[in-house]
């Protein structure tokens, strides 16, 4: 029985209907599956988080390397699945519970957090403030491998050369790499965009020594408005003489019309220390 198969027939036999408002679509690519697992380069015993599990495809094969798992799932149509797979693996465990409202440290176990890794395929629609809350976490895993819009995992490693506010916080706290694009036709039912796998490595909480909270308030003051200079915006939401920031900009080596997206981090850290 292939995955897409085995899709139909889980769904069917638990009289399951897709929510398309949660982003369900499965993955039902064996081979996509295995690269999943290759690029995760999971080893005996460690700690893995996996966010909404779903059907259990990519629960099932992150199982096969002995690792400690913990999944949770929103979704309570889904428990009577996951707890089919806790019945017979002694290495998992799963949680119900909305990712985006979850405490970690009350609801982990401490041994847990010190050192673990993400490995999911979360739904898209919740893709920028779920990198905010881990990435920015004092309980941030060791490395993420997340399967995510195509488009947006561009966004995050730059593809174009055009910075955003979420490629700047993801590149300030990690090292992000996309490994590999999936596409639209590797799920059931077929979403109407393409995927990318994309590896977080690296992550830390302040690589750049800068003071985190006044980093990115300028950093977001300088996105607040695409049509505006960096100088503008900067002008307006920081309340200063237009004059200031322009000798500020070039006093950071950048030119005095440049644009927010036009910015990598350490242009940012610069500004930022110029400006302090």
């Amino acid at each position: 029985m292939n995955l897409l198969e085995q899709t139909k027939f889980i769904l069917k036999n638990y009289n399951l209907s897709i929510n398309k408002l949660r982003g369900q679509n499965f993955l039902i690519s064996d081979e996509i599956l295995k690269k999943i697992i290759n690029v995760s380069n999971l080893k005996k015993g460690e700690n893995v988080l996996e966010i909404g599990p779903g059907l259990g495809t990519l629960t099932n094969a992150i199982l096969e390397s002995n690792v400690n798992l913990i999944s949770v799932e929103v979704d309570g149509n889904f428990i009577p699945i996951l707890e089919k797979i806790k019945s017979v693996s002694n290495n998992f465990q799963f949680i119900r519970e909305d990712i985006l409202k979850m405490n970690l440290q009350k609801q982990l176990n401490k041994d847990f957090l010190k050192n673990y890794k993400i490995v999911s395929n979360i739904p898209y629609n919740i893709t920028s403030r779920f990198l905010r809350i881990f990435l920015e976490s004092n309980f941030a895993p060791r490395e993420m491998i997340l399967m995510l819009q195509k488009e947006v995992a561009e966004r995050i490693v730059n593809h174009d050369n055009k910075w955003s506010k979420l490629s700047v916080m993801c590149n300030f706290y990690s090292d992000p790499k996309i490994e590999f694009y999936v596409s639209k036709n590797d799920f059931y039912p077929s979403p109407d965009v393409d995927s990318a796998v994309i590896k977080f490595t690296n992550i830390s909480k302040n690589k750049y020594n800068v003071e985190e909270k006044k980093f990115f308030q300028i950093v977001s003051i300088g996105f607040s408005s695409k049509r505006r200079t960096l100088a503008n915006n900067l002008s307006v939401g920081l309340k200063l003489n237009k004059q200031i920031i322009e000798n500020a900009i070039l006093n950071s080596d950048l030119d005095i019309n440049i644009r927010a997206e036009k910015l990598n981090l350490d242009n940012w850290v610069k500004l930022l220390k110029v400006l302090n």
